[in-house]
């Protein structure tokens, strides 16, 4: 820094004084190439040239101030409009259904097996999530990965196991039904049967469960942010039928790591609504590897008209 600041300081000295000396000295020798215009005239211009080139410098400064400034104020505005997110209770439901009509569900919805899908092998249940909100309330939320781990005391040994790392199958938005405290979410989680069996074998048996979330949130400010939130969920009581419920451990706190915060513009954000006016557009983007939810329609047709001939 301090060889700029010398290396700076002898250039100026050289272009203020010694190359106006320097022009004055050609002049004075009167011999060589002759001009039209005098030595004064060279000066005048040379110092519109130096005030030039310093109005253009002064100018550069203070775009890179202004830049900055903006930077400042955008993330002072995205800091006092950001807030923390906890999960504080996780609810795992509706064992006996299978979740086929996408166009149906404006919740979330994330699959552990993307690539290879298969109506005949898979089941769906549902999770509730209660998150607690700090200061700022949410609008939108876009679930991107729901990772479930059970803990499971052996002995004296504590056994985790992974069971769940399910991925989101649609990009857009839930509306969210935003409270003092916080809101309330359901995603709607698509396994195989064999993964299916599994938790529900492990959940009947009162364990933990660590859960992770990636999720996306949107302000009504349209501020953008990634999150990842984890909890340890403790077993706390059974109602009846096929739903546990869980709440966090306090000897654990729940935890919330912030990825990354952007403002959005409001023709990006696109959110999931039922429309049947769409629903045939949006078949054709559908496509879990067999067109699974093309054929549940199928089936339902058949059924239909199975049901109508019967009656007739």
């Amino acid at each position: 820094m301090k060889k700029w600041i010398v290396k700076g300081t002898l250039l100026a000295i050289v272009a203020v004084i010694m190359v106006p000396i320097l022009i004055n000295e050609l002049y004075q020798a009167d011999n060589g190439y002759f001009t039209v215009w005098t030595g004064a005239d060279v000066l005048s211009f040379y110092g519109a040239a130096l005030g030039a080139i310093g109005t253009i410098a002064l100018g550069m400064v203070a775009w890179g101030q202004n830049k900055r400034l903006l930077k400042i104020e955008e993330n002072n505005f995205l800091s006092n409009n950001l807030s923390r997110l906890l999960i504080s209770g996780l609810q795992i439901s509706d064992f006996n259904k299978i979740a086929c009509n996408f166009d149906l569900h404006t919740e979330q919805m994330v699959t552990s097996d993307m690539n290879n899908y298969d109506c005949s092998k898979c089941r769906s249940f549902t999770l509730t999530f209660t998150i607690d909100t700090i200061e700022n309330y949410q609008a939108l939320l876009k679930v991107e990965r729901i990772i479930l781990r059970v803990q499971e005391k052996n002995s004296n040994n504590l056994k985790e196991m992974l069971v769940v790392d399910a991925e989101e199958i649609f990009e857009e938005y839930s509306s969210i039904a935003m409270a003092k405290d916080g809101f309330v979410f359901n995603c709607t989680c698509i396994v195989p049967i064999a993964t299916f069996e599994i938790l529900q074998s492990k959940l009947k048996k009162e364990c933990a469960i660590v859960t992770i979330v990636d999720l996306k949130t949107v302000t009504v400010k349209w501020i953008c942010t990634r999150w990842r939130l984890k909890a340890k969920m403790l077993y706390h009581d059974k109602s009846t039928g096929e739903l546990f419920n869980f709440s966090v451990e306090t000897t654990t706190p729940a935890t919330c790591f912030w990825l990354d915060t952007k403002v959005v513009n409001k023709e990006e954000v696109k959110i999931r609504r039922v429309d049947e006016i769409e629903s045939a557009e949006r078949d054709e983007k559908v496509n879990l590897g067999g067109q699974w939810a093309n054929k549940f329609r199928v089936v339902q047709k058949l059924n239909q008209l199975k049901n109508s001939l019967f009656k007739n």
